[in-house]
């Protein structure tokens, strides 16, 4: 692990040479400082990203879930300035926004500087690593791995038993969430989709992000739905999704869906997204093609 990390501080030290004006992002310094945590008893300095990868997509997909407050926020605003001749209902609720559509807000937001949401602002424009040279950089597709090792190079390894269970209580913590919002939220959807179809939309989001199987069907009737409770929905869910053992078919089903995503895209969008990601890619090691 030593190795790896000391290869991620030198590609983003490299990439930052001789870019330190360019790859300085819009953020203003109070905004960065908010992401930046300094702990001067132990000589740390942390800067949080709000997306970083599954991040990114479950805040994608509040748009395309029961989510009113996203919907109302970014939701409506994408349908009056990105979709031509939107409906009634969609100017009013924002809650059909489609994958290609986002991208045009996302590269709109970047190019004008207005509008944008933190969750999906480039991670270089939040915590400046051309002018912090972070010693290490964790990455969540590593989440469990670098946080374990992060934590013992810091000393703090009594704290290393509380990611032992990680991966089943962020599973558990995800589908308490997610029906949480979808009876918090009813009030505030019931005039856009029926709760009947918000579950149906949760089902698919849980497919889409590779914790459902696409092989388990939605067979919820509108009757059955209405006799559910929060409490029941949750166990419901909870069986279902800690019986499946083809953990296989569930990366291919979430790689498969972020593909299907992409190719609705136009190649110009994805042209700018890629100059727009570009320094991101450069500095946290990934290819942008």
């Amino acid at each position: 692990m030593e190795s790896i990390h000391m290869q991620r501080r030198q590609t983003m030290i490299e990439a930052c040479t001789g870019k330190e004006k360019e790859y300085v992002g819009n953020n203003s310094a109070k905004i960065v400082g908010d992401h930046i945590v300094v702990d001067r008893n132990h000589k740390i300095v942390y800067c949080g990203i709000e997306k970083v990868g599954s991040s990114f997509w479950r805040r994608i997909f509040q748009l395309f879930s029961p989510n009113p407050m996203y919907w109302s926020l970014i939701g409506k605003y994408i349908m009056r300035t990105i979709r031509k001749n939107a409906s009634r209902i969609s100017l009013e609720c924002g809650h059909d926004v489609t994958f290609a559509e986002f991208i045009k807000y996302f590269i709109r937001s970047q190019l004008t500087n207005k509008n944008r949401d933190g969750h999906f602002i480039p991670m270089y424009d939040h915590c400046r690593p051309c002018r912090i040279h972070y010693d290490y950089i964790g990455k969540m597709e590593n989440f469990k791995k670098d946080s374990l090792y992060i934590l013992d190079i810091l000393g703090f390894r009594h704290l290393k038993n509380s990611l032992s269970h990680f991966d089943n209580q962020s599973l558990h913590d995800t589908i308490s969430d997610q029906v949480d919002n979808l009876f918090g939220y009813s009030g505030g959807y019931k005039n856009c989709i029926s709760f009947h179809d918000a579950f149906r939309r949760l089902w698919v989001k849980f497919q889409i992000r590779g914790i459902l199987s696409p092989n388990i069907k939605f067979s919820f009737t509108e009757m059955q739905t209405k006799s559910l409770s929060r409490k029941k929905l949750k166990s419901i869910l909870t069986e279902i999704i800690f019986k499946q053992n083809d953990r296989e078919t569930l990366r291919l089903t979430k790689e498969k869906a972020m593909l299907d995503s992409y190719n609705t895209v136009d190649y110009t969008d994805l042209e700018l997204l890629s100059i727009i990601l570009q320094p991101d890619c450069e500095i946290f090691g990934y290819d942008s093609h």
